[in-house]
């Protein structure tokens, strides 16, 4: 849809792309969330008549391929929530940028990757935390609690804002009901005083209104709430409630929260998906602690009721436990006897007696070096006798 603006200049002239109330009625039959396909050929015309833009050939291919590229033609399509692929590649090159360069060598590149993920482990857990806590409702309207304890903080942050219009910028200049609906036409202060009809089925709380504004953005819009606070309705109908935008929906999530999954995975998985479990329950508890000191120690006298509880079954079965790890690893004992012998005892290299020298001989012995000059048994020879200094 952007693309109609970025081509404007080339196509209808930069003077008249330049023309701010031009773009401004342009994009108001463009991109405008509550208008109906009628609404927008009407405005459409409006602006090619009132410029004399009729023989353009290309506003007149671009509104021929309408119902490939405006929203009015898109109002009963799920498109909560939808990004195209360009957007979702372009955000994670923007935050993974900021933690490797280009010439980083495959051990760095995992490092920085370690970092970034460590980043949105961090990031999501303040989040979490941030979505505990218990804001100042704007409005008298129970639905607004109920959105509070459903949503996280940034989504519980949007429904508010369409419940504060409901209760302040909405009016009912009609209602009629039958057997089974209340029939709602809902005037908008916001829209110029636009009507919008509203239809809430009784049996079940199931609203439907002609702004198509839940396909858009996966919550309720204003005129919904208003209909269901005349209804006396206390809580946000749960089919209208997308699980992807809720406290809980790690905990829902299939792998995690589910316990139906189980008959899909083979036993090994099976082990591995219960601990996995086990670590989700065991960081939500300490989440929902948080500071409290009453709570912790209620937490702490939990673990250690189930700690003596597994720990008093596990002592029981060390020794068949212990039996099994080392039957994995090197395999069961073999039923058939096996006789060892006595390996032969070899020596090492230096052990044993020592071969003495001849002079290591002589000097344990007692016996001295006869000099051949002195003639004495000294322990000196010629070179070394002492008659030598005398003759000098």
């Amino acid at each position: 849809m952007w693309h109609i603006m970025n081509k404007l200049p080339t196509k209808v002239g930069p003077a008249l792309a330049s023309d701010k109330k031009f773009i401004q009625k342009l994009k108001s039959a463009v991109y405008s969330d509550h208008l109906t396909q009628t609404e927008f050929v009407e405005r459409w015309n409006d602006v090619i008549v009132e410029y004399k833009l009729e023989s353009n050939p290309w506003l007149t291919e671009m509104f021929n391929k309408r119902n490939e590229w405006i929203p009015a033609y898109f109002s009963d399509i799920e498109m909560a929530g939808l990004l195209r692929t360009t957007s979702r590649s372009e955000s994670s090159n923007s935050f993974f940028q900021h933690f490797h360069e280009g010439g980083h060598t495959l051990v760095e590149f995992y490092s920085s990757f370690e970092s970034a993920m460590d980043k949105q482990r961090l990031k999501n857990a303040q989040d979490d935390k941030r979505s505990d806590q218990i804001p100042f409702t704007d409005t008298s309207m129970s639905i607004e609690v109920d959105a509070f304890k459903l949503y996280t903080l940034e989504l519980y942050y949007l429904v508010r804002e369409e419940i504060k219009a409901a209760c302040y910028h909405t009016s009912m200049p009609d209602i009629t009901r039958d057997n089974e609906h209340r029939y709602f036409k809902v005037k908008d202060d916001l829209l110029h005083d636009k009507i919008f009809e509203v239809s809430v089925r009784l049996s079940d709380n199931y609203v439907q209104c002609n702004c198509k504004f839940f396909f858009q953005r996966g919550y309720l819009c204003k005129h919904a709430f208003a209909a269901l606070h005349q209804c006396g309705v206390k809580k946000i109908p749960r089919e209208f409630v997308k699980p992807r935008w809720t406290k809980n929906a790690l905990k829902r999530h299939s792998f995690l929260g589910s316990s139906q999954v189980d008959a899909l995975f083979e036993k090994r998985d099976k082990k591995k998906l219960k601990r996995t479990r086990a670590w989700f329950e065991f960081h939500n508890c300490m989440n929902h602690a948080e500071e409290d000191e009453e709570k912790l120690d209620s937490f702490i006298r939990g673990l250690q009721t189930i700690a003596s509880s597994i720990t008093k079954d596990s002592d029981n079965n060390m020794d068949q436990g212990n039996a099994e790890r080392v039957d994995k690893f090197i395999g069961p004992i073999p039923d058939t006897e096996i006789s060892v012998q006595i390996p032969h005892v070899s020596r090492n290299k230096g052990s044993g007696s020592r071969i003495k020298s001849s002079r290591e001989i002589a000097i344990e012995a007692g016996k001295r070096r006869t000099c051949s000059r002195c003639k004495l048994a000294a322990g000196h020879n010629a070179r070394s006798c002492p008659l030598n200094k005398e003759c000098t």
